[in-house]
């Protein structure tokens, strides 16, 4: 791994003959993963060091042409030590992983035919968990897919799945943008399927899951 160490922050260093050491073998022993993972806390430290009074504040300019103080080999250990701990906490914060997300898919029938236009919900469930409930739709074949938005699938647990269906009065759909209620829908789907305190239907996600629900009149 390679490490550009910036003009401004060389600038802190280079009066002391021995500060490009320092500073080499400190990020040497730092750095243990890939720099894509360090590059933030990296940042943050070359921005602290430019904080650091100028090389004149510790002795004069004469002086720091020598080989340095005790006094000096502390400082540059303790801004080094400082910056070891933003990379290495860098790395904690790059290293956590998001939770695995499992993609869910299955087919809805009703009385054993495809059941189409069926609004598919999957609640999480748990102690101490939010509520949650991740909506699907399933299509002419009856088929559904269920995902978080802007996942490729659902966190790992246990949901209760409801289902609902409404049509107008003479069979037919109702509109996309309309809102049951208000136009008139009736629910074709019997009252059990569509609560969540019923738990009908209850689902564990540990993997990719492929699961079908036969619903009854």
């Amino acid at each position: 791994m390679i490490f550009s160490v910036g003009h401004a922050e060389r600038d802190v260093y280079d009066q002391n003959p021995r500060g490009s050491e320092y500073l080499t073998s400190g990020l040497a022993q730092a750095v243990t993963a890939p720099s894509q993972i360090f590059r933030g806390a990296l940042v943050e430290y070359l921005e602290w060091s430019r904080k650091l009074p100028p090389p004149a504040t510790f002795e004069s300019c004469q002086t720091l042409q020598a080989a340095p103080t005790h006094r000096q080999e502390k400082i540059l250990m303790n801004h080094l030590k400082h910056g070891a701990l933003i990379l290495l906490f860098g790395a904690a914060i790059g290293c956590t992983r998001q939770p695995a997300h499992y993609p869910v898919q299955g087919r809805v029938t009703f009385d054993g035919k495809p059941a189409a236009n069926v609004d598919v919900q999957f609640h999480r469930t748990g102690p101490g968990l939010p509520h949650t409930a991740i909506p699907a739709k399933s299509d002419a074949d009856g088929r559904y897919t269920v995902v978080s938005p802007g996942t490729k699938g659902i966190l790992a647990g246990e949901y209760v799945v409801v289902f609902s269906k409404f049509a107008m009065p003479d069979g037919s759909p109702v509109a996309a943008d309309a809102k049951p209620g208000e136009v008139g829908a009736v629910q074709l789907l019997p009252e059990r399927y569509q609560s969540v305190e019923a738990r009908v239907h209850v689902v564990t996600v540990e993997k990719d899951l492929e699961v079908d629900f036969d619903l009854k009149r």
